[in-house]
């Protein structure tokens, strides 16, 4: 897999992984996200030096495998982390190398503590955070939080 900062001939296909109705059922506020709050959003994030959405592209095939997304925050000295795999890719072993792979990627340029928060329920999440080298920190009304320090 390649791995790319995501640009706006990507949002399209980040909306649609993020309103699959299995992502939403994962995720924190399981509400569809309208494609005007989305726009914005992906905006936001594309002006935004503090946050990164890196794409992972299928070398052989150039089907988009998936998204991770960096928030970080500079006063704190943390980021938090999300994965969304295209629903076209789940059940092929791809996400834990996808999240590996950014982790690696964003690493070379900050020194920060990765954090993660997933739902209980959300064991395949749960599962590629933890072979991702992220530890479980704490478990809070349903939702588990990962943590993961990294250095350039």
């Amino acid at each position: 897999m390649k791995l790319r900062t995501a640009t706006d001939a990507d949002s399209q296909d980040i909306w649609e992984w993020k309103n699959d109705p299995l992502t939403r059922e994962m995720s924190r506020d399981p509400t569809p996200v309208p494609r005007d709050a989305h726009d914005r959003w992906f905006a936001a994030v594309q002006q935004d030096e503090n946050r990164v959405i890196f794409v992972a592209v299928d070398t052989q095939t150039g089907e988009k495998i998936g998204m991770v997304r960096f928030d970080a925050d500079p006063a704190s000295g943390t980021a938090e982390t999300s994965i969304n795999l295209n629903p076209a890719m789940r059940g092929r072993g791809l996400a834990t190398p996808l999240l590996r792979h950014a982790v690696d990627h964003y690493a070379q340029a900050s020194d920060s503590v990765l954090r993660a928060e997933v739902k209980s329920a959300n064991t395949a999440s749960i599962r590629v955070f933890g072979n991702a080298g992220f530890e479980e920190c704490r478990e809070d009304r349903g939702i588990k939080t990962f943590r993961r320090a990294i250095k350039k």
